[in-house]
């Protein structure tokens, strides 16, 4: 080949090489973005762990770099960069009726939660139990609602909720590499009495949407306009190992949610963390009652729409 052959060759490359090069400076200074993004997170774990109290309030999380806003669950959510979670509709909802012909279906939805009464809860030093069990007890029966078959179809073809929402079972199991929580922070959060994360779920199209949602029980006595440590502990977990792993492309966002419940209780949380303006983000539901059959009927309903979220926003950006 001649010289001017080469000459050709190399003016012909060179664009292509300054692309890449270019492509691999943006994919280092991305993951040094996650690097410093875990070290917030870490800082923020650690300090929850070493508090005191069992909870923090709103005015005072400002000061460590949490923003806590008002969630209104009956509303659906504006069209914003930091949306992430679009909940089902009523009319999305009804438009598919449990399938009874299904046995597991007809189970869940045909026998409504009734609360036992006992004798545990009426001593001082076993109600902090009791509302553990109930709480509990919430957790179980929104997982089976959340696995109930629903009806596609007039010709009586179903499929799972969770299917139809686009969300797969997750793992918190110790020494499992899928694990949504790492093996160092079970300790801190799954060896308590007094609350515990579970019903793991993780989106469909994790690959690209790394969305995480999950259920908690808590035996503490709930508290409006207050956040307690096992919520945050349990997000800040979730998001800090999320971003460990190897990430998909340009991720830097971990969206999670959080349906906590306290007894007979509960709130649903969804959180973020800008790692631009170095602030962790919660949206935060008022509490809702299901102590009675009409607040399991109503408020179920109402959590099961948000446990069928629509994942959506932009992974990469949350602005």
């Amino acid at each position: 080949m001649s010289t001017a052959d080469d000459s050709e060759e190399r003016r012909v490359l060179r664009p292509g090489v300054r692309k890449a090069r270019r492509e691999e400076e943006d994919r280092q200074a991305r993951q040094a973005e996650r690097e410093g993004m875990v070290r917030d997170l870490e800082t923020m774990y650690t300090r929850f762990k070493e508090v005191s109290g069992d909870y923090g309030d709103w005015k005072l999380l400002d000061l460590s770099r949490i923003t806590c806003v008002e969630f209104p669950l009956d509303q659906q959510p504006p069209p914003v960069a930091e949306t992430f979670f679009i909940p089902m509709t009523k009319k999305e909802l009804d438009q598919h009726p449990p399938g009874f012909s299904d046995k597991f279906t007809r189970s869940s939805c045909g026998k409504p939660l009734r609360w036992h009464e006992s004798d545990i809860g009426r001593h001082p030093a076993s109600s902090v139990f009791q509302r553990h069990s109930d709480a509990r007890s919430l957790c179980t029966y929104m997982n089976g609602l959340f696995y109930t078959k629903r009806e596609i179809s007039e010709n009586g073809s179903s499929n799972m909720l969770r299917r139809l929402a686009g969300w797969w079972p997750g793992s918190f199991d110790l020494g499992n590499p899928e694990s949504l929580i790492d093996d160092e922070f079970h300790p801190d959060i799954f060896n308590s009495v007094i609350y515990e994360p579970c019903n793991p779920f993780v989106s469909v199209k994790s690959k690209e949407l790394p969305h995480v949602m999950c259920t908690l029980s808590n035996g503490l006595a709930s508290r409006d306009e207050a956040l307690f440590r096992s919520e945050f502990m349990t997000i800040l977990a979730i998001m800090i190992t999320q971003l460990r792993k190897p990430p998909p492309p340009d991720t830097i966002v971990i969206p999670v949610k959080v349906l906590s419940f306290f007894g007979r209780e509960g709130r649903i949380l969804e959180a973020y963390y800008n790692g631009r303006v170095r602030r962790l983000f919660i949206k935060v539901s008022k509490l809702q009652d299901f102590s009675s059959d009409e607040g399991v009927l109503h408020n179920s309903e109402l959590f099961l729409r948000h446990m069928a979220s629509k994942c959506e926003g932009n992974p990469e950006s949350p602005w």
